[in-house]
């Protein structure tokens, strides 16, 4: 049984080991299932949001959204968004699209907008893109602000355009 106040659970085994987190929200089977202690938490979809166990503050919307992440202030939305790989451990990182940060194990303040946008980033820091696969082939770098259909940057470089490459670290390039 749970201790916690003004839960939503709807679909199996959503919530379901929660102890005493407070106004969370899981709709789908498996919703934040691993859950326990967390609050605030929103997460619709098929095993969205299933790994959060104690982190509070992060919306999960779409199947696998969140799956795997840990963290805290985290927005995936689309199928995939934000799922994390294993044991992922990120924070204030927002996610919109589908498979759009998807690899991410650690990091912080990455924020990926379109269709698989940073889907391949790993453990980078403050990116910010905006574009379909804007990001893509990026593992670990950070500081990069990409926009534009397969943006591409290196550390700390700034492209805007379609195709786009910032190849240099510290580098910018338009068009």
């Amino acid at each position: 049984g749970s201790d916690g106040d003004f839960n939503v659970a709807v679909g199996s085994q959503a919530l379901a080991n929660l102890t005493s987190g407070d106004r969370n929200v899981a709709v789908g089977s498996y919703a934040l299932q691993e859950n326990t202690v967390a609050s605030n938490n929103v997460s619709v979809g098929y095993e969205a949001g299933y790994s959060t166990t104690i982190e509070s503050g992060s919306t999960y919307i779409g199947t696998y959204s969140g799956k795997n992440a840990t963290g805290y202030g985290n927005v995936g939305v689309g199928m995939q968004a934000a799922q994390g790989g294993s044991g992922a451990t990120f924070t204030e990182t927002v996610a919109v699209g589908f498979y759009a940060l998807n690899g991410l194990t650690t990091g912080a303040s990455n924020t990926a907008v379109g269709f698989q946008a940073l889907g391949t980033l790993t453990t980078g820091d403050s990116n910010t893109v905006l574009g379909y696969q804007a990001g893509n082939g990026l593992t670990a770098e950070g500081g990069n602000t990409l926009i534009g259909y397969q943006a591409s940057g290196a550390v700390s470089s700034t492209a805007i355009g379609n195709l786009a490459s910032a190849s240099a670290n510290i580098s910018v390039a338009v068009g």
